[in-house]
């Protein structure tokens, strides 16, 4: 209906519009310029018209040729005009915006009335003027008729502007009408197509299928969980008969490996007693002419050996003395160079107290928990040190009693192999010696293993000492602590007091000042009432300056009392910082002698260690 409706409309406003102003030509050249401007606002809306129109058929062509289903909506969109294209998008995601409508018709098609209005005025002024000059200008009635015959003539003409300016706007608002009714139309058509085609486009689609996925994932939670179980439990399993299979393998091996050497050994030993028991035989018969000269080299070799053996562990036993006295004097040296140091910097630090009591507090408890930290991990570090020495010390002195241990029984071995093949006079003195040298090492690795068990007891006391000198420390910095927070408290309440009586000082000088102002207020005035009146007398001068003084006196009393209070809080200032000197060389003190016991106790650990350093110096030389 459209598609003839709207060319018929337009085609009857254009020949309306060439009609009317074919009658104006040659009659009113003004109504003639009116109707043609009335003809291009007319075009000018038409073409606005038909590009609406056409952006329309556009769209209802690309929803008419959309394919189902839509595999990208940035593709379709690319066939929307570009003009549409925001607002189609919006629609499809959910937003209700409607489709954009003309801009300039709904204007143009008032503007065609006020123009046909216009020219029709225009027309009117211009009739009624002719009208005046023709009565004017005769004042016969004959000549008065004809005169006027011509304006009425042109006052019927000079509607026709009206008639045009109507008729064109109602036509191109039918027009636009019928352009909005297609554009409606097409607008329903996209819902439609947003309902069916495009709906997986839009967000409720989106956040539909989103809720689909995450109710599917819920829905395959408990299956991944259980396979997860079951996957723990496989791995638990394998992880058990691995286990059990490796621990087969390795007792296995071990057996295997106990019967190979249980072999060797027995073949070794089995091998060595033959060819003993074969060279014993050889060697019976030429080793007695030769067996005196060689049990004295015997005695010789044994003696000479436990002399080696003796020096060598006097040997060992210095050189652990000497390294003990080492660490000593290095872990004293360290420790009074680390006293100095926390003394000079807690000096320094309590010196500069006086100008920021709550920071330098703080830096000071800073400054004494990283210097006691210091002096523990240094103290910790030492006595680790001498602690892994005593027990290298140790383990090398338990190797070389092994060591004596082992070459004594070998020795003991060949000579009771030796023995049983001499007379029996030689079996007995080699048997008596044997008896000696055993009694002899028996008492040897006897003193030895008293020896280290003494050094161990020394260390475990060593350790305790150093526990409970850490604990004091500790204790010693939790006391300091809980004086530095009692400090700070106190400078906090000393602080607020000064806050407050500034404050309250404050307040006093507004008040003076402000009685101040009023006394000279009220003296001005009266000296303005006195300066009025002229008549005023000495006595009353007089009275003025008294006065005058009186404020004077009173605001130097009052500043006098202001003086004395800023002195009370400055006195207050000096014994706080007093006091806190004073807690300042308390703590100094207590730590110094914190220190000093731990000293002493380190002295006294080290002098436990010379003592039995020289016991076991000394049992090695009995021995």
């Amino acid at each position: 209906m459209n598609r003839f409706v709207i060319p018929a409309a337009i085609g009857a406003g254009a020949v309306f519009v060439g009609w009317i102003a074919l009658g104006f030509v040659g009659t009113s050249y003004l109504a003639l310029c009116m109707t043609l401007l009335i003809g291009a606002v007319y075009a000018m809306g038409l073409r606005e018209m038909s590009s609406y129109r056409s952006t329309t058929h556009t769209l209802r062509q690309a929803l008419t040729d959309m394919g189902e289903p839509l595999e990208s909506l940035s593709a379709w969109l690319a066939r929307v005009p570009a003009a549409l294209q925001p607002s189609v998008r919006a629609r499809i995601e959910g937003e209700r915006v409607g489709l954009p409508g003309p801009s300039l018709t709904p204007v143009l098609v008032g503007l065609l009335v006020m123009l046909g209005m216009l020219g029709t005025f225009l027309g009117m002024v211009m009739t009624f003027k002719g009208a005046v000059f023709a009565l004017e200008g005769s004042a016969d009635l004959q000549a008065i008729r004809a005169a006027l015959a011509a304006p009425i003539k042109g006052l019927g003409l000079s509607f026709g502007t009206s008639v045009a300016g109507v008729a064109t706007s109602a036509l191109l608002g039918l027009v636009s009408a019928l352009c909005r009714r297609e554009r409606l139309q097409v607008t329903r058509l996209l819902d439609t197509r947003i309902a069916t085609v495009l709906r997986p486009f839009t967000l409720a689609h989106q956040r539909e299928a989103g809720l689909l996925a995450q109710q599917q994932q819920v829905q395959a939670l408990p299956a991944v969980a259980e396979q997860l179980s079951r996957l723990m439990e496989q791995i638990e399993q394998r992880n058990l008969a691995l286990n059990t299979r490796l621990e087969a393998q390795q007792q296995a091996f071990h057996a295997d490996v106990g019967r190979a050497y249980t072999g060797l050994a027995t073949a070794v030993g089995q091998s060595l007693q033959d060819s003993l028991l074969a060279g014993a035989k050889q060697t019976s018969e030429a080793i007695v002419p030769v067996m005196e000269s060689a049990l004295q080299q015997l005695v010789a070799e044994t003696r000479q050996q436990h002399t080696q053996m003796r020096e060598a562990l006097q040997a060992q036993l210095q050189g652990v003395q000497a390294a003990f006295h080492e660490g000593t004097h290095t872990l004293t040296a360290d420790w009074a160079r680390a006293l100095n140091e926390s003394t000079a910097s807690l000096q320094t630090e309590w010196q500069r107290a006086g100008e920021h009591a709550q920071a330098q507090q703080q830096a000071l408890a800073r400054t004494l928990e990283a210097n006691v930290a210091t002096i523990t991990e240094h103290t910790a570090s030492q006595a680790s040190a001498a602690i892994a020495g005593m027990a290298r010390v140790l383990t090398q002195s338990e190797a070389l009693v092994a060591a004596q241990q082992q070459a004594e029984a070998t020795w003991a071995e060949q000579q009771q192999a030796r023995m049983d093949q001499l007379t029996a006079l030689w079996r007995t003195g080699l048997n008596d010696l044997r008896a000696e040298e055993a009694a002899r090492s028996e008492a040897t690795a006897t003193r030895i293993s008293e020896l280290t068990l003494q050094l161990r007891t020394g260390m475990g006391q060593l350790d305790e000492r150093d526990t409970l000198a850490l604990q004091e420390r500790q204790q010693l910095m939790e006391r300091l602590h809980g004086v530095l927070q009692s400090a700070e408290i106190t400078t906090q309440g000393q602080r607020a007091a000064i806050d407050t009586l500034v404050a309250n000082t404050g307040h006093t000088l507004l008040q003076v000042q402000e009685q101040f102002s009023q006394t000279l207020a009220l003296q001005a005035d009266k000296a303005d009432h006195l300066a009025a009146q002229v008549g005023g007398s000495a006595t009353e001068l007089s009275h003025l300056g008294s006065s005058f003084q009186q404020a004077v006196e009173l605001f130097v009393g009052t500043s006098e009392q202001l003086v004395q209070s800023l002195q009370g809080v400055e006195a207050a200032v000096n014994q706080s910082m007093e006091r806190s000197d004073e807690q300042l060389a308390y703590y100094v003190a207590q730590a110094r002698e914190v220190i000093d016991l731990s000293l002493s106790s380190q002295k006294a650990v080290v002098e436990d260690l010379r003592k039995l350093r020289n016991q076991a110096v000394a049992t090695a030389g009995t021995a």
